[in-house]
């Protein structure tokens, strides 16, 4: 039980404040949250399923700075759509990706490769014991995206539509410009 109760305990609080636990939030104040939960979840799932799997090859295949300017400028461009204001009727773009696959795919990229996956791969490698890790990770990381979801979906209900879009905005925006500019520092 110790590698399912350090993969929990590692992985959970790791997220917390962490740049997908304000992706997720911004999402859910945009999103219906059990379409935004499911996403993540669902991301969080296959994430750590490969990180058990592949371990260290993860971390080694791709270079952060990479996934960091991928990340970035994806959290930038829909911090920009959030912010501008729509009609009712008025469509956003002729391709338009439903929420679901919008919210997993910046989820999973935003993760790929970030500090929890790889302390996942460690602790598989370690432990020996990857469906233990696997548990532990999923719960830790689902947990704490569940709650970020959570939030954002209570603050969806208590501001006003456009107050909630502007802050959505301005927190992707934020997030997107630090983690394009991270390997830097």
């Amino acid at each position: 039980m110790e590698p399912f109760w350090v993969a929990l305990l590692l992985i959970g609080l790791s997220e917390f404040g962490d740049k997908t636990q304000l992706l997720t939030l911004g999402f859910a104040a945009r999103f219906p949250f059990f379409e935004v939960a499911g996403a993540i979840v669902l991301a969080t799932v296959i994430l750590h399923f490969l990180a058990v799997v592949f371990g260290s090859f993860m971390g080694s295949a791709i270079e952060p700075v990479y996934i960091n300017l991928i990340c970035g400028c994806l959290f930038v461009a829909f911090g920009i759509w959030a912010a501008v204001p729509r009609g009712d009727n008025q469509e956003d773009s002729k391709f338009k990706l439903p929420p679901f696959w919008l919210i997993f795919v910046s989820f999973f990229l935003a993760e790929f490769g970030d500090k929890s996956q790889l302390a996942t791969a460690a602790l598989a490698m370690k432990y020996n014991a990857p469906i233990s890790v696997f548990l532990g990770a999923v719960l830790g990381m689902g947990s704490v995206a569940v709650a970020g979801a959570w939030v954002g979906s209570w603050l969806k209900n208590k501001a006003a539509e456009r107050t909630v879009n502007l802050l959505s905005a301005a927190l992707f925006i934020i997030f997107g410009v630090l983690t394009i500019i991270q390997p830097l520092f």
